[in-house]
């Protein structure tokens, strides 16, 4: 590894996620908006509006912050021979994929990372582990899978491999 060059490292974007930091925060406080005569008929005038409302707020914004924490923890390294991808927040995870190994590429622009110029990068492998790779919300994708698509033909010819169907 330490005879390795380093060709790129990224961190997903937060734009990976948008759906949760939109619609939890809609859908959990839509209930605010309710007339007062279906709230005390709903909540049976057991329980007051602010421990309500404190209640919403932690289950709200708790699974906003370990996905955003995730995404922090999130790292993708690239070097002349492997694929590298960190994550996980308590349990680190280091996932390694022998260039070699790449079989096929795939740049998928979902329309809303496609307004935040992103791309998701799968990757397909002949790993037992890691049979399909996501690289999400990468900033200048096509450039990243042309430079991945170059270090794996230049391993395979290194390393004598052939890819049989």
């Amino acid at each position: 590894m330490s005879n390795e060059e380093i060709i790129w490292n990224a961190k997903p974007s937060a734009f990976l996620y948008w759906p949760r930091f939109i619609f939890y925060p809609l859908i959990g406080f839509s209930w605010v908006l309710l007339p007062e005569n279906i709230k005390s008929f709903v909540f049976f005038d057991v329980v007051s509006f602010k421990q309500i409302a404190s209640a919403m707020s932690i289950l709200i914004v708790l699974p906003l912050i370990i996905a955003w924490i995730g995404l922090k923890c999130t790292r993708y390294k690239l070097t002349d021979e492997r694929l590298i991808i960190y994550s996980g927040i308590l349990a680190r995870n280091r996932e390694v994929i022998e260039l070699y190994r790449v079989k096929d590429f795939n740049v998928q622009i979902p329309f809303y990372l496609r307004i935040f110029s992103r791309n998701n990068i799968i990757i397909h492998t002949s790993d037992k582990t890691a049979p399909v790779v996501k690289l999400g919300a990468i900033k200048r994708g096509y450039e990243v899978e042309d430079v991945i698509r170059g270090k794996v033909e230049k391993m395979r010819r290194i390393k004598g491999v052939r890819e049989f169907d």
